[in-house]
């Protein structure tokens, strides 16, 4: 951009100093002035869709800043207990954390983990989020409304964020085919994103594929198909990665997934050690690979895909 902008002024100059050297003054012909609009013209269809291009880049980087915040918060809460995200603790004080909140510690109060909507308002990640701000994508301007309405201090489990005003999803594992509730009670931990396993995905921009059209069935809601860790870790297969590319406004105008200043092949990822980066389709593909390669940490054997994300339309 800065290349053009030099262009511009240079080409400016030299009509002015070749005007300036005429022996006589008059002012610009017709077709002198018809030539000076049509090479500005020219020139600001040069200039326009590169300072577009660097908007939406400062505002990726915005996005990743928020993104490595989310991340940093998940962390604070593991830091106080015993390194664990909270999809990974026991159900005993999953249901302890929700009795901080008034919920009676029985079987159903872990349901916490499963929605963005309520980890994002458990007491310690509140705290270290600070802002509800942070939960927004300055490339998510539909959602940016109701974010501002949005009061930090009231929110908590039981009164959790709603989905329409944040725009970052959580890789807390989830379980294939059978509710949330259900799989609380039987399945837990669930095997997401984990500390001890530096590479593997923990939050991301909510344009990640997931179905579209009636209510998908749980576990869909997912960055890869692999939804098992009771099998082999499995040779990959093209199906594995069906959910691992990003949604756009320019391709999926209608999806609920759409961010409207995002176009397809572009999202943004926080990873376990606490960065983050902009990724494309294939840099997805890769880090959903990474992902399920690493097999030792806080919990053995292959993480599931299960993710959720805040997009109302599906009930995730």
């Amino acid at each position: 951009m800065a290349s053009i902008c030099r262009q511009v002024r240079l080409v400016t100059i030299i009509i002015i100093v070749n005007w300036m050297k005429t022996k006589y003054t008059r002012g610009f012909t017709m077709i002198e002035l018809l030539v000076v609009i049509v090479i500005v013209g020219i020139l600001s269809s040069m200039l326009l869709p590169a300072i577009a291009k660097a908007k939406i880049n400062a505002k990726r980087k915005k996005c990743v800043s928020n993104l490595k915040q989310v991340g940093t918060a998940l962390q604070a809460f593991s830091i106080d207990n015993d390194n664990r995200f909270p999809w990974l603790m026991t159900v005993a004080d999953i249901r302890a954390q929700a009795a901080e909140s008034g919920r009676p510690p029985v079987a159903g109060s872990e349901t916490w983990i499963d929605e963005t909507g309520t980890l994002f308002a458990q007491s310690t990640i509140r705290s270290s989020l600070v802002t509800a701000r942070i939960l927004v994508s300055p490339l998510d301007p539909d959602r940016s409304s109701l974010n501002e309405e949005i009061d930090m201090a009231q929110v908590d489990l039981n009164a959790s964020i709603p989905d329409e005003g944040t725009s970052y999803g959580i890789a807390n594992g989830g379980t294939p085919d059978i509710p949330p509730s259900e799989a609380a009670r039987d399945k837990l931990p669930h095997l997401g994103s984990d500390g001890a396993r530096p590479n593997s995905i923990l939050t991301m921009t909510r344009n990640i594929s997931g179905p579209a059209g009636a209510l998908p069935l749980w576990g869909e809601d997912r960055i890869s198909n692999w939804h098992s860790n009771d099998k082999e870790h499995r040779t990959r297969a093209p199906a594995d990665w069906m959910y691992a590319y990003w949604k756009g406004a320019d391709k999926h105008p209608d999806d609920s997934r759409s961010m409207a200043m995002l176009n397809a092949n572009f999202g943004q990822v926080g990873l376990a050690d606490g960065s983050a980066l902009q990724f494309n389709d294939a840099d997805l593909i890769q880090q959903a690979i990474k992902h399920h390669d690493a097999l030792s940490g806080t919990y053995k054997g292959c993480p599931s895909g299960g993710i959720d994300t805040p997009n109302i339309e599906f009930g995730n």
